[in-house]
C-alpha cells in the first residue's frame, strides 16, 4: 500500500519562504527544525535560542497571542491561566505589557518615584509583599541563568586544557583577551554582572576602562577553576609566566590555592608538554641544515649548609647549546645559504688555501682611512652626549652621514632554538667530541638527506674553538694511515669552528686595563692619566689588577675615562678655553659651517691625539695617546656590534689580530689570525659572507639591538642558573635538560605579560649621569696639563705604556714569526703547542711570558643579566 506524504501546515511553509537556517536542507527539515526551536523557548525561554543567527522571535513567535478559547476545566490551576489571559486583555486596553508592568512596581524605587507625582500615593504591604516576592523570583532566574550559562560553556570546553595542550601555539596565542572572549560571547549575563560591578565603583574612570576585560578575566578564571580544574586555561598561562619570571614553587603553590594558577606538579606536566613542542621545533629547523651551533660551559656548585658524609657539597660542570637560524648576507636568497655551505666547495677551498702573509694582516691605506672617520664619528657622538646643549644638535647629522664601509645589516628577528642542557664536561676535547656526537643525536641532524653535503657551523669562546681544532687534527692524523677509511664526517672536516665575538670583546677589555692601567700609588706627575689614577679621582673601589675583576667595572671605566680625554682634546683644539665657548662660537655660524668647522676641529684632534710619534719624549702624552688609540678601537668594536657594522667589525678584528699579539693575549692573537687566514683565502666568499652576516644575533628586531652569539648564550646560562634551575632535592640535570629548550618561549611569555599587563610607569632601568664624573676627570687633566706638549715629562720604563700594535707587528715581522709558525701548523696536526710565543727578543719574550701568565689567571668575571623586577633585562655590557 502505498503511504501517503505528510503536507507542512501552511503556516509553516509561510514561515519558511526564506529559510532562517544557513545550512537548510528543505522546507521539511526547517519546518522541524523549527518546531523543536518553539520547544526550547516554550523551556527555558528566548534565552536557549539567542545564539542562532537569522532567526528571530518573529519568526518563533507571534507578536499577539491569538483568541483563545475559553477553558470548561473548573480546577485551580485552569483559574490561574485565564487570570493571566484576562489581566493580559485589561493591560493591552491600558497600553501596558506585563514585563512594563513588574518594571514599574517591583523596583526599589517604586514608591518614591510615584509619590513625586502623586502626593497622597501611600505604597500598601500587598504591593510591597508582592514587590519582594517579585524581587526573590528575578533573582532566583539570575542564579538558574548564570547554571545555564555555565553549563553551555563547561558543555563545549572552551576554558578546559591538558597537558598535551600546552604548545609552542597555544603559548603564543595566551592572553585574557581570549578569556574575556568566551565569557562574553557564552556568559554574557555574568560578563555583564561584573562590568556593572565594576563600572558603579567610586574610583571607576574612562581611563581605566580598558582594564576591565582584564579583571573580568581574572575574576572568570579563578571561579571557573574552583567549578572545574580543568578550566584552567588562564590559569595555566599566568603559572607559566610566574615561573619565567623566577617565582618559587612554594608561591606557585599558595596562588593556586586561591585560584589564581594551577599547582606546580601540573604545571611540570605542562612544561614537559612544552618540551615536546620545543624538540619538535628545533629539529624540523635543524633538518634544513641552515643552522648555527653555540654552546658553552655551564657549571653548578651546590653548598649544603649542613655537610654530612653523603652530602659534601659538589661542583659540576656542563654544555648548554642553542640553534641559530641562519639568515642570507644582504642582497642574498635563501637559495644563496645552501651554495655558501657547500662541502665539496668549502674542501676545495681549504685543501688549495695559500698561506697567510704579513699584507694579509696590515691595515692598508683605505683601512686607516675607514678607522679615521669611525673614530671622528665616535667622538662626535661623546660630544654631543656630554658637551652640553649646544652641541645636541650635531648628533643626528652626524648618524645620518655616517661613514660605512658596507651598509648596516638589516634589520630583522633572530631566530633562536635552545638545546637540552648536557652533563658533559666541554673543557678537554673529549668532552667536545662526545658533544658533537650528542647534539647530533638530539637534533637528529643525521637523518637530513643534506647532512652529507653541507658544512657545519660552530661558534664559542676560544677554548670551544681550540678543542674541536684539537679533536679535528687528532683524527685527521690518524686518517692519514693506508688502513684507515678517510670519513669526512667522522674526521670532523665537515665542521667550521670559529671563535664569538663576545670572549673577544672582554679580551679587549682586559688588555686595555693591564696596558694602561699604570702603577698603583705612585706621585701624580708620574701616572696623571692612567686608568688607576681616574679610578681614585671618581672614588670608586679599587681594581685589583692581579684578581679577576667585573667586566662592566672595567668597561665603565675605560669608556668614561676614555670620553673625558676627547672632551679634553676636542677643547685643546678648538682654540677657545672651554666647549662651551666653543659651541657658542657653532651656534654663531649657519647650519653647514658649524658642521663643517665642527667636523675639521674633530678630525684634526683625532689625527694627532691618536699617533703618538706626536709626542716625541712626552712619555706622559704619549701614554694618553695610546690610550685613547685603544679605547677608540674598543668603543668602535662595541658600537660596531650593536649596530650591525660587519665591515667595521673585521676590520678591528684585523687590527686586534696585532695589537692583541702585543699586549700578551696570544691564544686570541693566533685565532684572530686563523680567522683572517679564512676569510683571505680559506673559506669560499659565500661563506664569508654569511659568517659576518651571523656573527650576530637581533632578538628584537630593533636598531641598536644588535648582540654577539656568545653573549646570547651566556644570557641563556643565567636564566639556566638563577631562574629556572629548581632548588633542592628537585635540583638535577634532568630538569635542565626538560627546561632548558623552553627558556625562549617562556622569556617571550614574560615579555608579552610585562608589555600588554605592566602599568605604563618610567621606572625601567636608566643610566645614572655621569657628567659629574667627566667634569672630575676633565678638570683633572686640564690641572696636570696632560695634553700639552711637555718634552720634558719623561717617565721611568715601568711607567711608560706599551704600544701594543706596534710590538705586536714587531713580533710579527719578527725571523720564525707566529706568522711564519700558523702557516707550518695551519692544520694543527703536528703541532705541539699552537700558542707558545714566537720570535721574540729576551725583553719580549719575559713581557710575554708575564702576559700569558696574566692571561690565564686574570679572566674578567661577569653577571650576563641583572633583572631589574619589572621583567625589563639589563645588559651589563652596554655602555648607553
Amino acid at each position: 500500500m502505498s503511504r501517503q506524504k505528510s503536507l507542512l501546515p501552511d503556516s509553516d511553509l509561510s514561515e519558511l519562504e526564506d529559510s532562517p537556517f544557513h545550512n537548510s536542507k528543505g522546507p521539511k527539515s526547517d519546518a522541524a527544525r523549527l518546531r523543536e526551536m518553539r520547544k526550547r523557548v516554550a523551556r527555558g525561554g528566548l534565552e536557549e535560542v539567542a545564539g542562532i543567527c537569522h532567526l528571530s522571535t518573529q519568526r518563533l513567535l507571534p507578536s499577539r497571542p491569538k483568541k483563545r478559547a475559553r477553558i470548561q476545566s473548573n480546577s485551580r490551576l485552569n483559574e490561574t491561566y485565564q487570570g493571566i489571559d484576562a489581566a493580559r486583555q485589561l493591560l493591552e486596553q491600558h497600553n501596558l505589557t506585563v514585563a512594563k508592568l513588574v518594571q514599574t512596581m517591583c523596583a526599589y524605587d517604586y514608591a518614591e518615584q510615584r509619590t513625586k507625582e502623586q502626593v497622597d500615593f501611600q505604597l500598601s504591604r500587598a504591593e510591597a509583599e508582592d514587590a519582594q516576592n517579585v524581587r526573590s523570583w528575578a533573582k532566583e532566574i539570575a542564579r538558574q541563568e548564570l547554571l545555564r550559562e555555565g553549563k553551555q560553556m563547561e558543555k563545549y570546553h572552551f576554558l578546559n586544557t591538558n597537558n598535551n595542550s600546552f604548545t609552542l601555539e597555544s603559548l603564543k596565542d595566551w592572553s585574557p583577551n581570549v578569556v574575556f572572549a568566551h565569557l562574553s560571547e557564552h556568559m554574557p549575563y555574568f560578563v555583564s554582572l561584573l562590568e556593572a560591578f565594576i563600572k558603579d565603583g567610586e574610583h571607576s574612570s574612562e581611563k581605566k576602562e580598558d582594564e576591565v576585560p582584564t579583571t573580568i578575566s581574572f575574576v572568570g578564571s579563578m571561579l571557573w577553576l574552583k567549578r572545574s580544574q580543568r578550566a584552567n586555561l588562564l590559569a595555566k598561562g599566568l603559572t607559566a609566566y610566574l615561573y619565567s619570571s623566577g617565582v618559587h614553587a612554594a608561591t606557585i603553590n599558595v596562588l593556586n590555592r586561591v585560584g589564581l594558577g594551577v599547582s606546580y606538579k601540573t604545571l611540570l606536566g605542562s612544561i614537559s608538554s612544552l618540551n615536546r613542542s620545543c624538540t619538535k621545533r628545533f629539529q624540523e629547523t635543524v633538518s634544513h641544515c641552515r643552522s648555527l651551533f653555540c654552546w658553552d660551559n655551564i657549571n653548578f656548585q651546590q653548598e649544603p649548609a649542613e655537610q654530612r658524609l653523603k652530602s659534601p657539597g659538589s661542583f659540576e660542570s656542563g654544555t648548554t647549546a642553542t640553534v641559530i637560524e641562519l639568515h642570507p648576507p644582504p642582497g642574498c636568497d635563501i637559495e644563496d645559504i645552501d651554495k655558501a655551505l657547500d662541502l665539496d666547495q668549502y674542501l676545495a677551498s681549504v685543501n688549495n688555501a695559500p698561506d697567510l702573509k704579513i699584507e694579509d694582516v696590515m691595515p692598508t691605506l683605505e683601512d686607516e682611512k675607514a678607522l679615521r672617520n669611525e673614530f671622528i664619528f665616535e667622538t662626535i657622538n661623546i660630544l654631543t652626549d656630554y658637551a652640553g646643549d649646544l652641541f645636541k644638535k650635531f648628533k643626528k647629522i652626524n648618524q645620518t652621514l655616517r661613514p660605512l664601509i658596507r651598509p648596516l645589516l638589516p634589520l630583522r628577528v633572530s631566530k633562536v632554538y635552545p638545546l637540552p642542557t648536557l652533563h658533559i664536561e666541554q673543557a678537554s676535547a673529549n668532552g667536545n667530541a662526545t658533544i658533537i656526537e650528542e647534539l647530533q643525536r638530539i637534533t637528529q641532524i643525521e637523518k637530513s638527506e643534506l647532512f652529507k653535503q653541507r658544512v657545519l657551523l660552530a661558534t664559542g669562546d676560544l677554548l670551544t674553538v681550540m678543542r674541536l681544532l684539537s679533536v679535528r687534527d687528532v683524527r685527521t692524523l690518524y686518517m692519514r694511515t693506508p688502513v684507515h677509511i678517510k670519513d669526512i664526517h667522522e674526521n670532523l672536516s665537515y665542521l667550521v669552528p670559529f671563535a664569538s665575538l663576545f670572549h673577544i670583546r672582554m679580551t679587549g677589555a682586559a688588555a686595555i686595563l693591564h696596558t694602561h692601567f699604570g702603577k698603583p700609588n705612585v706621585r701624580p706627575e708620574d701616572g696623571p692619566a692612567s686608568l688607576w689614577r681616574h679610578n681614585e679621582v671618581l672614588k670608586r673601589k679599587n681594581i685589583p689588577i692581579n684578581q679577576a675583576s667585573k667586566y662592566r667595572t672595567v668597561q665603565d671605566l675605560v669608556f668614561h675615562s676614555l670620553s673625558a680625554r676627547l672632551l679634553d682634546i676636542v677643547r685643546i683644539e678648538s682654540g677657545h678655553e672651554s666647549l662651551t665657548r666653543f659651541g657658542e662660537h657653532l651656534a654663531e655660524l649657519s647650519d653647514d659651517e658649524a658642521w663643517a668647522e665642527l667636523r675639521r676641529v674633530v678630525s684634526n684632534a683625532v689625527n694627532c691625539f691618536t699617533t703618538p710619534e706626536e709626542a716625541d719624549t712626552d712619555d706622559v702624552l704619549r701614554n694618553s695617546m695610546l690610550f685613547i688609540r685603544d679605547a677608540l678601537l674598543f668603543r668602535c668594536f662595541i658600537t660596531s656590534i650593536k649596530c650591525g657594522n660587519t665591515a667595521m667589525i673585521e676590520l678591528i678584528l684585523k687590527v686586534w689580530a696585532i695589537s692583541f699579539r702585543g699586549a700578551g693575549r696570544t691564544q686570541y692573537a693566533t685565532e684572530l689570525l686563523r680567522f683572517r687566514h679564512n676569510l683571505v683565502h680559506a673559506w669560499p666568499k659565500p661563506l664569508c659572507d654569511l659568517v659576518l652576516s651571523n656573527m650576530l644575533v637581533n632578538m628584537t628586531g630593533n636598531q641598536n639591538g644588535w648582540k654577539e652569539t656568545d653573549l646570547l648564550q651566556e644570557h641563556m646560562n643565567y636564566w639556566i642558573k638563577i631562574i629556572y634551575k629548581a632548588r633542592g632535592s628537585n635540583a638535577s640535570w634532568k630538569w635542565l635538560s626538560e627546561i632548558s629548550p623552553c627558556i625562549t618561549v617562556l622569556r617571550e611569555l614574560a615579555t608579552q605579560v610585562n608589555t600588554t599587563l605592566a602599568p605604563r610607569n618610567s621606572n625601567h632601568h636608566t643610566t645614572p649621569n655621569l657628567q659629574a664624573d667627566l667634569e672630575a676627570l676633565t678638570k683633572s687633566l686640564e690641572e696636570s696639563k696632560v695634553h700639552e706638549y711637555n718634552p720634558a715629562r719623561c717617565l721611568a720604563k715601568t711607567l711608560r705604556a706599551r704600544d701594543v700594535l706596534a710590538a705586536g707587528l714587531h713580533s710579527l715581522q719578527s725571523y720564525n714569526s707566529p706568522i711564519d709558525k700558523f702557516n707550518k701548523y695551519r692544520f694543527g696536526a703536528q703541532n705541539p703547542n699552537p700558542n707558545e710565543p714566537e720570535g721574540m727578543g729576551d725583553e719580549d719574550e719575559r713581557n710575554e711570558n708575564t702576559s700569558n701568565s696574566q692571561e690565564s689567571q686574570n679572566e674578567i668575571q661577569f653577571n650576563v643579566v641583572v633583572d631589574n623586577g619589572d621583567g625589563e633585562d639589563m645588559d651589563p655590557f652596554d655602555f648607553d
